[in-house]
């Protein structure tokens, strides 16, 4: 399944979201006189079509949807003028934050067009901009409705506030373990409402290493071999968090890891890969000893009865220490049991929001490998990666 972005983005880095102070740009005269007829309204929130005096003037599109730090979406302005009316059409409107829309000059032609760009450091919100005309004796305003999306491929943690309450369309990929030795990383795709004001944490898990150091967050460590035959680290979730802190509770939708993998003086055996399904667990690590995949209400089982430690809540299960040693579990909601000696540790489950998606990585790639979005996100070796979009 390859989940699909809201309009026409590629899909959604973002750090905090300023208030909608004024740009640079002026508002339209203040005691011109009002178009007669009433604008009429888009089902997204936008309007497109105002009268102003005899003047029929068109937002195209009304919706704009742009990627933070990407290059700029255009929109136009036209105009539908009587026969041998030349009237100097002034347009403005008032930037929002952590946004670039350069000046439409007075449109004397049919039409003009401009670029929205939102800075790099732009949140993921859905804003609206009104836009004035102005033909000296009439005057009316459109409503341009901007969706603003955010990719964040860099690991760790970012914080935003959100001004309104909000729906966001996620998708997310959890990291991959080990390069040589790790499981790909699961996705997940829904949606996660927010309300005003709440505090919204975003998280890009990092890949375990082949040898002990486990991804952050949650992924288990490998276990630690006298003769270097250590086990992989499991790679941490990715996902989205609503509240003051990362915590099962605040965890709005979630990304299982890959496990990390071991190896023996004969074989190389994988660790799982992370992301369960709604009905499926996580996979379980290689080897007959291998840690066990986690579900959505339970860590994975250690590998070898109770030689390697079981996931639990966020966090994947540490490998077995000895020689040789296993892998480390996925981090993910539940994560990913670790593995006995030699066999790998499990991947992590992931959390679904009701309505969304969910799919499994394998020992070898991660999940929803075929979506032009995600890069390498997910991979062994690889961090994940969470794509935000405001509906």
């Amino acid at each position: 399944m390859t989940a699909a972005c809201a309009g026409a983005l590629a899909c959604g880095k973002a750090l905090e979201i300023a208030p909608d102070d004024a740009g640079t740009d002026g508002a339209s005269s203040s005691d011109a006189t009002p178009g007669a007829d009433a604008p009429a309204g888009d089902p997204d929130g936008g309007v497109p079509t105002v009268l102003v005096g005899d003047i029929k003037v068109t937002l195209e599109p009304a919706v704009v949807d742009v990627l933070a730090g990407a290059m700029g979406t255009k929109f136009t302005v036209k105009v539908e003028r009587p026969a041998n009316d030349a009237t100097p059409v002034n347009i403005s409107y008032v930037v929002p934050s952590q946004l670039v829309i350069p000046v439409i000059p007075p449109l004397l032609g049919p039409s003009a067009s401009t670029d929205v760009t939102a800075l790099s450091t732009a949140a993921p919100r859905r804003l609206e901009m009104d836009v004035h005309v102005d033909t000296g004796t009439a005057a009316a305003t459109l409503k341009l409705v901007i969706r603003v999306a955010q990719e964040y491929r860099a690991e760790g943690t970012t914080f935003f506030m959100t001004a309104d309450a909000q729906t966001y369309s996620i998708a997310a990929w959890g990291a991959g373990g080990g390069a040589n030795k790790g499981g790909g990383g699961g996705f997940v795709a829904g949606d996660v409402s927010v309300a005003a004001g709440a505090n919204v944490i975003v998280v890009v898990g990092s890949p375990g290493n082949d040898s002990l150091t486990a991804g952050t967050p949650g992924g288990g460590s490998g276990g630690d071999s006298p003769s270097e035959l250590n086990g992989g680290g499991g790679g941490g979730y990715s996902g989205v968090f609503v509240g003051p802190t990362v915590s099962i509770g605040s965890a709005g939708i979630v990304a299982g890891a890959g496990g990390g993998g071991a190896e023996s003086a004969m074989v190389i055996q994988r660790g799982g890969g992370g992301g369960s399904t709604s009905s499926d667990p996580a996979e379980s690590g290689g080897g007959t000893c291998g840690g066990g995949g986690a579900s959505a209400t339970a860590g994975g089982t250690g590998g070898g009865g109770t030689a390697a430690r079981a996931g639990g809540p966020l966090l994947g299960g540490s490998g077995l220490a000895g020689d040789p040693a296993g892998g480390g579990g996925g981090g993910g909601y539940f994560g990913g049991g670790g593995g006995g000696g030699a066999c790998g540790g499990g991947g992590g489950a992931s959390l679904i929001p009701a309505g969304g998606t969910g799919l499994g990585g394998t020992k070898f790639v991660a999940a929803n490998n075929g979506d032009a979005r995600r890069l390498l996100a997910g991979n062994p070796g690889k961090p994940g990666a969470v794509l935000v979009v405001p509906k």
